[in-house]
C-alpha cells in the first residue's frame, strides 16, 4: 500500500482552531449530502445580487470530528488503508495519486486550519478525482472511498468558509477606514462573489444537483448519488470563494494601515548592565504575514529580533517579546522596533521611545509612550 508514504506534516504550534470556531458559528459539515440549515444555501440572508453587497452574509463554519482541517485530511487519507489493493493494479496507482496529492495539499495550509494558497483547493481537487477513479475500481468498499471523499471535501469546504467569514469580520471591523465609497463597493463587491463561491459549491453537492454554475436557474435534480467527481468540481467554486475571500483582504489592506504598540516589563540589572523586556503588539489585516520584528538600542541593529507569535485569523495581533541590554546607563536610550510584512515590503511600522528605559523600583509594568503608525520606504 502507498498509504505509508504520507507525510505528517511539522505543525507550527499556536492559537488556531480553537480562535477559529470562536469566530463563527458552527453548523453541521456539508459533504456532499445536504444543503444548508433551512434547506437553502449559507452565506447570504439577504437578497443582494452575488458580488454586489455583503448583504448579511452570515457565513457559518463547519464542525469536524477532527481538531482541524489538516487533521480531518490525513486522517480520511489514513482509511485508505482498510482497502485491500493489489499492486500495479489501477486502484493502486489511484491510490499512489491520491496520496500524493495529500502530501502535497499539506504544505499549502498556512497552519493547521486555513488554506494558504489555492493551490490547496487545487490539489484537494486532484485527490478527489484520483478517489473517483478508485471508486470505479474497489468491488465491495465503495463506500469507503466515497466516505473518504467526503470527508476531504468536508475539511476543505471548512477552509474556504473560515477564509470568507474572515474577511466578512474584517470588512465590518474596518467600516470607517475606506477611503470612499468606491472603495467600500470594491470590498464588498469581492466578499459577495466570495459569498457566492460558496453557494455554487454547495449547490454542486446537494442532492445530485446539476446546473449551469452560474446560479442564474434552478439546478437539475439526478438520481444519482454525490461522488468524487461532484466533489471535485465543487472545490473549484470553493477556490474562487477563496480568491475572492483574499482579495477582500487585499481592499481593506489597501485603505488602512498596521500599528505596533509597546510595553515593557521591570528592568533589572546583572553583570554592571540593565536589561528590560520589550512586548511588542503588531495589529494588521494579514498579522500572520509578520515573522518578526527587527530592534534597535541608539542605532545599534544587533539587537534581537522580535518573533511573533500569531494566529491563523485575519484581522488578528501579532504579539512578540525580547529581552534589550540597555547597558550600564540606561537613562538615555532610544528603542525602536520595526516589521514589515513579507507579502508587502511597504507594508511597514514601527514604534519608538526614547529616554523613558531606565530603572525602577516598582514591580508595575509600565507601558511605553509609542509613536506608532506606518514607515514607508
Amino acid at each position: 500500500m502507498a498509504t505509508s508514504l504520507i507525510a505528517t506534516p511539522a505543525l507550527a504550534s499556536g492559537p488556531s482552531a480553537t480562535t477559529a470556531t470562536e469566530r463563527s458559528g458552527a453548523v453541521e459539515a456539508h459533504t456532499g449530502n445536504t444543503l444548508g440549515p433551512n434547506g437553502g444555501p449559507p452565506g447570504r440572508n439577504g437578497g443582494s445580487p452575488p458580488g454586489h453587497d455583503r448583504g448579511d452574509a452570515n457565513v457559518t463554519v463547519p464542525t469536524l470530528e477532527e481538531n482541524t482541517s489538516v487533521d480531518a485530511i490525513l486522517n480520511a487519507t489514513y482509511r485508505l488503508e482498510e482497502l485491500e489493493i493489489e499492486n500495479e493494479t489501477a486502484a493502486a496507482v489511484a491510490v499512489n495519486d491520491t496520496v500524493d496529492a495529500v502530501n502535497a495539499l499539506v504544505g499549502e495550509y498556512r497552519r493547521v486550519r486555513y488554506a494558504d494558497s489555492r493551490a490547496a483547493f487545487d490539489r484537494l481537487a486532484d485527490a478527489q478525482r484520483s478517489l473517483a477513479v478508485l471508486k470505479d475500481e474497489v468491488d465491495d468498499d465503495e463506500a469507503i472511498v466515497d466516505a473518504i471523499s467526503a470527508e476531504l471535501y468536508a475539511a476543505g469546504n471548512a477552509s474556504a468558509r473560515l477564509a470568507v467569514s474572515d474577511a466578512n469580520a474584517v470588512v465590518a471591523a474596518n467600516e470607517g477606514e475606506f477611503r470612499n465609497p468606491g472603495q467600500r463597493q470594491k470590498a464588498e463587491s469581492a466578499l459577495g462573489n466570495a459569498v457566492d463561491g460558496l453557494e455554487r459549491a454547495d449547490r454542486a453537492v446537494s442532492h445530485g444537483a446539476s446546473g449551469n454554475g452560474k446560479g442564474k436557474s434552478k439546478a437539475k435534480k439526478s438520481d444519482r448519488p454525490i461522488g468524487p467527481t461532484d466533489r471535485a468540481k465543487a472545490l473549484t467554486h470553493l477556490e474562487n470563494a477563496w480568491k475572492h475571500a483574499e482579495r477582500t483582504l487585499d481592499t481593506v489592506e489597501a485603505n488602512t494601515e498596521p500599528s505596533l504598540s509597546l510595553s515593557q516589563g521591570r528592568p533589572f540589572e546583572r553583570n554592571g548592565t540593565v536589561r528590560v523586556s520589550i512586548r511588542a503588539v503588531l495589529s494588521d489585516v494579514r498579522p500572520y504575514a509578520y515573522d518578526n520584528a527587527t530592534v534597535t538600542v541608539n542605532g545599534d541593529a544587533d539587537a534581537d529580533a522580535v518573533s511573533f507569535a500569531t494566529d491563523e485569523a485575519a484581522g488578528t495581533d501579532a504579539i512578540g517579546s525580547t529581552l534589550v541590554d540597555l547597558g550600564a546607563d540606561p537613562e538615555n536610550v532610544t528603542v525602536t522596533v520595526t516589521a514589515t510584512a513579507a507579502h508587502d515590503a511597504d507594508r511597514t511600522v514601527e514604534a519608538t521611545q526614547t529616554s523613558a528605559l531606565r530603572r525602577r523600583t516598582s514591580s508595575r509594568n509600565d507601558p511605553i509612550r509609542t509613536s506608532t503608525g506606518p514607515s514607508r520606504s
